[in-house]
């Protein structure tokens, strides 16, 4: 289950590289890590390709640990048991020759591109590329008091971005206020020059502005009182505010 509740929290992870290989090499790499933290109950679960796509390099392990099972001994004692029981049954000798076979058998590691003719596997959801960049994205659900030293530790490896929607939203609003207050300062300035000319009198420009300062005061007062941060709605009536003042005190001068 990865939907989201009140008590956990829905974190993507990437992993990059420059090649299917690489990118293979370090999701494997971060799928060990996450099946270790889920066994230690550091993450309630996670959706992963890791556990069906292997690097060429664990590939071959598995296939070496597949020949070292099936060694000469293990085969033959297997085949004679199947023939002796079997021929009680009216089975022939013969009827497990393609199992015989199949264990027998010389296996090579496989690349990316057969994995995905797989359609059952729906790494098209997982996978992707461009311009011989390639991601695997990963996700995991993180209860909410282990989501931050859970965010550090992933931080910390190489060849992995944290796709996290707080922290997202945090650094999307910072940017829209500092940017924000940039666009006020300037507003002010292009105004002042504006009103100038269209007054040539720097009294009439002063009493113009100085019920918009008073009202964007006022509304800044109001916010810092009550403890009310900026967000997009209230940065979006901060500017109306603002853009009606300029109208009302261009009409009242």
């Amino acid at each position: 289950k990865i939907a989201n509740d009140g008590n956990s929290k829905s974190i993507y992870l990437v992993t990059y590289g420059k090649s299917y290989a690489e990118v293979i090499q370090n999701n494997n790499l971060l799928f060990s890590e996450l099946k270790n933290s889920k066994e230690a109950s550091k993450i309630q679960n996670f959706s992963s390709i890791g556990g069906i796509v292997f690097s060429d390099e664990i590939q071959k392990q598995k296939i070496n640990d597949w020949k070292n099972f099936w060694n000469v001994e293990k085969v033959s004692n297997l085949k004679n048991s199947l023939i002796s029981n079997g021929s009680k049954y009216g089975f022939k000798p013969s009827t497990y020759d393609r199992f015989y076979q199949t264990i027998t058998q010389q296996f090579n590691s496989i690349p990316f591109e057969e994995y995905a003719k797989v359609k059952s596997f729906f790494l098209e959801e997982f996978v992707s590329k461009k311009d011989n960049f390639y991601t695997i994205s990963t996700l995991v659900k993180v209860p909410n008091e282990e989501r931050d030293l859970f965010v550090k530790n992933i931080k910390s490896q190489k060849n992995i971005v944290v796709i996290d929607r707080k922290e997202t939203n945090e650094t999307f609003l910072s940017a829209l206020k500092s940017n924000f207050e940039n666009l006020v300062n300037y507003s002010f300035l292009i105004i002042f020059i504006v009103l100038f000319i269209a007054f040539r009198r720097i009294e009439l420009v002063i009493v113009s502005i100085i019920p918009i300062l008073i009202s964007w005061i006022f509304t800044t007062g109001i916010m810092g009182m009550f403890d009310i941060q900026f967000n997009v709605i209230n940065i979006i009536v901060c500017t109306l505010i603002f853009g009606i003042g300029v109208d009302y005190s261009i009409f009242m001068t």
